[in-house]
């Protein structure tokens, strides 16, 4: 039958096409629920099938359709993932099947809970073969051969709606890829598998004891059991899986490609290559890796996010100067090779933006960007998270036991059936104490570093470093201001002064730590960590203490900041302050040097960490003091604006936990003298405590 629609007996009254069907059914219980596989073409799809958000709402029934039967369209994941994969050359595009429910309508479009009378057929669609078993609902025939499972159906629209329940965004995407590029999608001869439910007893339906009996309810009740239990791939497997996200794709090249062999070797080989096996891959939804029983480095969701940081976001397909700025970001930072070409690229970018369509990257330019990623920006990530003291002891203890680089790998690197395989194989059953012994002992010293967010405030102090690449080489003489010597320099430096802090949670109070003692994972703490990490590293202490007259005889200036150090037990933290509304220091940052007021120190009386209070412990509190007050304006270097940026972040953590230390003791959020005061004396104390020479030196 050629015509896509067939005319009824009754004039003006339309029906689609008869699809052809396989028949199938759910029976659990006492319940029925047939369905009915067929195909159908784009065209016909784009016409005949509609997404829930289109139903006018029911004036009967206030609870929208579109927010119980169907969750709300992600327009953005429609209009840029799904269509930049259809979009894509050189891939091999698949869909899944789309599930619909029929659901009666008035002719204005609303939902009805009960078909009708049947319409009249039209005389076209012959329903007295006899070869054949014919059913009826309103405006939905079936007709299926007997004992052959097999029939045609159709629908008549204007009655009858097809309502996607799963699989709106593949629809969704096909449509506006058909609007917007239809050379590109051949909408009448692609043909699409459609699973259609009728929930209704005339065609078969029979719901349980106690279920809804509506059909609108019926339609809802599937559709949250579709996307409430059936399985949905989790983030950790679409990060490893998908070929699409340029994030995805880069995090996966930072990992080795395997566990085992020649996998093992090449982390040590290449140092943009993390062992697969040292990440937690294989148990979803999780970022934490903080657990003593198993020596995972990261996770999936974790070491996605550290990429993520690391890198450009890829702009969405009509967003054209962004597209500009991220190309010019890929050129500049990664600078892959052939095919990728800046000129070609900008020129085909500028032809989509005057047409107004969406762009894309082809495959061959896509590959090329990512494969440059791991010698590139990937180190930010790749270098730290093997060569830091605390995973890089992490991994060294695992090889030294046989866990990474050796056959035991293969059951390291597995999810929990795959081990429970390797041990009815090789027949070792104490390799998860080994693997527990591993990482007690790691991780009980370097307890910081396995919380999701330092790892992430160490990544981030890395991009800076990396960033700043150039500057840094100079600054530290080395030879080779490329990303990876610099980075390994910095690395050093990290674990000579920082790595030995881990297990110090008193030292990190006002970053990540928050006043009550607990983890404190927003951005500004995060950033924190990134502060601290970065003036530890790249400000240079020893000239603080090695002064030309005496090394350890501070000026008559620093001794000004005794009083951020000395302990007040007696003194009663709320008498004889006075608020001042001003800085005094002719800056508006907030700080004054020398405020009047002891009112913040005396709140941290019962700060558990604190420089000694001696003549280095005075220099320190002088030098954090200057950081603080550094002028406005443009920063007279690159190392310069490294150590403003770091003293902003650090600062800015500290000034929330001062305000919640201050609002924790008297009830009130604190005057800016006092946050300046208790700001000033936290840094002091523990960049002192952690920067003063010893007495070796």
């Amino acid at each position: 039958m050629s015509d896509l629609k067939l005319m009824a007996g009754t004039p003006g009254v339309t029906w689609t096409r008869p699809f052809v069907y396989t028949a199938g059914h759910y029976n659990f219980a006492g319940q029925l629920i047939p369905y009915y596989s067929a195909t159908m073409t784009v065209t016909e799809a784009l016409r005949d099938l509609v997404l829930a958000h289109q139903l006018p709402v029911n004036a009967d029934d206030p609870v929208r359709l579109d927010e119980l039967m169907q969750r709300v369209l992600d327009d953005e994941r429609a209009g840029a993932d799904i269509v930049d994969y259809l979009r894509r050359p050189g891939r091999i595009k698949f869909f899944n099947s789309l599930t619909v429910v029929l659901l009666p309508t008035s002719t204005d479009g609303r939902p009805q809970d009960e078909f009708g009378p049947p319409l009249e057929a039209p005389s076209s669609f012959d329903l007295e073969d006899d070869s054949y078993i014919v059913r009826r609902a309103g405006g939905v025939i079936i007709r299926e051969l007997k004992g052959g499972g097999v029939g045609h159906m159709l629908w008549q629209p204007d009655t009858v709606r097809a309502v996607i329940i799963d699989g709106q965004h593949r629809f969704a995407a096909m449509r506006n890829l058909h609007g917007r590029a239809p050379q590109i999608l051949e909408a009448d001869q692609s043909r699409i598998p459609v699973l259609i439910v009728a929930p209704t007893e005339e065609l078969g339906f029979r719901a349980p004891g106690g279920a809804p009996k509506s059909i609108i309810a019926t339609s809802r009740s599937i559709f949250t059991d579709i996307n409430k239990n059936a399985k949905r791939v989790g983030s950790e497997r679409q990060y490893l899986l998908d070929d699409v996200s340029f994030s995805a794709v880069a995090m996966r090249r930072v990992l080795t490609d395997g566990i085992g062999g020649s996998f093992s070797s090449a982390a040590h080989s290449n140092p943009s290559r993390i062992p697969l096996a040292s990440i937690d891959w294989t148990r979803s939804e999780r970022s934490r890796f903080d657990d003593l029983e198993w020596p995972a480095i990261s996770t999936v969701r974790a070491l996605h996010q550290l990429v993520v940081q690391s890198m450009e976001k890829v702009p969405g397909e009509q967003d054209w100067n962004r597209w500009r700025t991220w190309i010019n970001w890929v050129d500049d930072e990664l600078a892959p090779s052939a095919p990728w070409i800046r000129r070609n690229l900008i020129e085909r970018l500028s032809g989509a933006e005057d047409r107004e369509d969406a762009f894309v990257l082809t495959s061959d330019e896509f590959e090329a960007a990512v494969a440059a990623f791991p010698d590139t920006r990937g180190q930010i990530v790749a270098l730290p998270l093997t060569r830091l003291a605390p995973y890089a002891q992490m991994i060294s203890d695992l090889e030294e036991d046989g866990l990474l680089g050796a056959q035991d790998e293969l059951w390291l690197g597995q999810d929990d059936r795959g081990r429970q395989a390797y041990i009815s194989r090789y027949g070792n059953d104490n390799l998860a104490e080994r693997a527990a012994s591993v990482a007690r002992e790691v991780k009980s010293s370097y307890r910081l570093a396995y919380q999701v967010v330092f790892q992430r405030g160490f990544v981030i102090a890395a991009r800076e470093i990396y960033d700043a690449r150039v500057g840094l080489a100079e600054h530290w003489g080395l030879g080779d201001p490329s990303g990876a010597d610099v980075l390994l320099h910095w690395i050093e430096l990290f674990n000579e002064r920082v790595a030995p802090l881990l297990n110090d949670e008193d030292f990190w109070r006002g970053t990540a730590i928050a006043a009550d003692g607990s983890l404190d994972y927003v951005q500004i703490p995060m950033h924190g960590v990134a502060g601290l990490v970065l003036l530890l590293t790249v400000h240079e202490w020893t000239s603080v203490y090695e002064r030309p007259d005496d090394p350890r005889e501070p000026g008559e200036e620093a001794r000004g900041f005794e009083r951020y150090l000395r302990r007040q037990p007696d003194a009663d933290p709320f008498a004889g302050t006075e608020v001042h509304e001003t800085d005094g220091d002719g800056d508006d940052d907030g700080f004054d040097a020398y405020p009047d007021s002891d009112r913040g120190l005396r709140l941290l009386d019962d700060d558990p960490y604190r420089s000694p209070d001696d003549d280095l412990g005075v220099l320190a509190a002088a030098a954090w003091g200057d950081l603080l007050n550094i002028r406005r304006g443009p920063a007279p270097g690159i190392v310069p604006a490294l150590l403003r940026l770091a003293t902003r972040w650090y600062r800015d953590s500290l000034r929330r936990y001062a305000g919640a230390v201050h609002q924790a003791a008297a009830g009130t959020d604190p005057d800016s003298d006092t946050v300046a005061e208790m700001v000033l004396a936290l840094g002091a104390r523990r960049l002192g405590g952690a920067t003063r020479p010893t007495e070796d030196a």
